[in-house]
């Protein structure tokens, strides 16, 4: 379907024209809201659309699922009534989260536990149907929001505290502004892959997207340092995959060459072909401030979260969860990276109040 097809029939889309990888919600959704954005079914900017991370207060590690547990979490004129975990792709470490009408479930309600759940909600203006985009649920394709509250969130059932529901909401163009996953939280002791990974490369924060995920972590590859478009040889950046702890290594060595080659008048400085005296003086500072700007943009990168921040989304406490909604609560959906966070009473009322 092209993008002028997806503009005629925004209320009923068949979810597959959309970036779909199991298990990995928060990449589809990322992908989600930009091509919402591209095919004007969005606001260009993406102004209206918000990114709801579905969590709760036990996402640190406080019992391991296994495929054959089974849970009680919801009470039932004061029975437990039990349900078996259905995702044991998932490296669940954690209590997960209930929820109704989603595809991966094998029972006939649809129910599963995620550990976390990822989903788009589109704000409608004018008195408009909020829409929830869930690239996994089974319902309409969008929803409208109190369908998909009252039917996959079912705020009405009395879940035992532990399986209770909260909601982190970031303003879409924030979340595609910094958001960044290099997987980790998909892989296993080992290393390995434990769902089949997308096939395009993981998402890193905008002002580091021309570098790979892979060369941040271990190396420079050729093509980034081409890109750098500076005036220095080939052959004075003979290493194209230099490790960050290396490179202030590399750094001290190209000096202590550079004395040499000075002092003793005979240019030994095997990293670059000396011409003259200026070419070689002009080779080693652009060298240098080459690996100087790419140790800070390694360092950097994984100071400030861009290249994985997952876990400041999904990682949400119940002190962090607000009881009631202030005026000023929208100015800081609007305003803040990590968005606000309430519980599932109060997601219908937020969206409400967002002009």
């Amino acid at each position: 379907m092209t993008t002028s097809e997806l503009q005629l029939q925004p209320n009923n889309l068949d979810a597959s024209l959309f970036n779909h990888t199991p298990f990995y919600c928060e990449e589809n959704v990322y992908f989600l809201c930009k091509k919402l954005c591209s095919s004007e079914i969005a606001d260009a900017q993406g102004s209206d659309l918000f990114v709801v991370f579905i969590s709760n207060d036990n996402k640190q590690a406080l019992l391991q699922v296994k495929s054959s547990k089974s849970f009680a979490f919801l009470k039932n004129d004061g029975e437990s009534i039990f349900y078996t975990l259905v995702t044991s792709e998932l490296p669940v470490m954690c209590i997960p989260i209930p929820l109704w009408h989603q595809k991966a479930s094998h029972r006939a309600d649809g129910v599963i536990l995620w550990d976390y759940h990822v989903i788009c909600v589109q704000r409608k203006k004018d008195g408009g149907t909020h829409l929830v985009w869930d690239l996994d649920s089974s319902l309409p394709f969008p929803c409208p929001l109190a369908t998909y509250v009252s039917e996959t969130i079912r705020p009405s059932f009395q879940l035992f505290s532990e399986f209770q529901r909260f909601f982190r909401v970031v303003h879409a163009p924030l979340f595609l502004r910094h958001f960044a996953s290099d997987r980790r939280h998909m892989k296993d002791s080992e290393g390995n892959c434990t769902a089949q990974p997308p096939p395009y490369e993981p998402i890193v924060a905008e002002g580091f997207r021309g570098l790979k995920t892979s060369d941040l972590e271990s190396s420079v590859s050729t093509k980034c340092i081409e890109s750098c478009k500076t005036s220095a040889r080939q052959g004075s950046l003979v290493h194209t995959k230099i490790k960050p702890q290396k490179i202030i290594l590399l750094m001290l060595f190209d000096t202590a060459l550079l004395i040499v080659g000075q002092v003793f008048d005979v240019g030994l400085i095997p990293l670059i072909k000396v011409l003259d005296e200026y070419d070689c003086l002009k080779q080693f500072v652009l060298g240098f401030c080459f690996r100087f700007y790419l140790t800070l943009s390694c360092k950097y990168a994984y100071l400030d979260g861009s290249v994985h921040n997952l876990n400041e989304y999904m990682e949400i406490r119940a002190a962090d969860v607000l009881t009631d909604l202030p005026p000023e609560l929208t100015s800081a959906v609007f305003g803040q990276k990590h968005g606000v966070v309430i519980g599932e009473a109060h997601l219908e009322e937020l969206f409400s109040q967002i002009p």
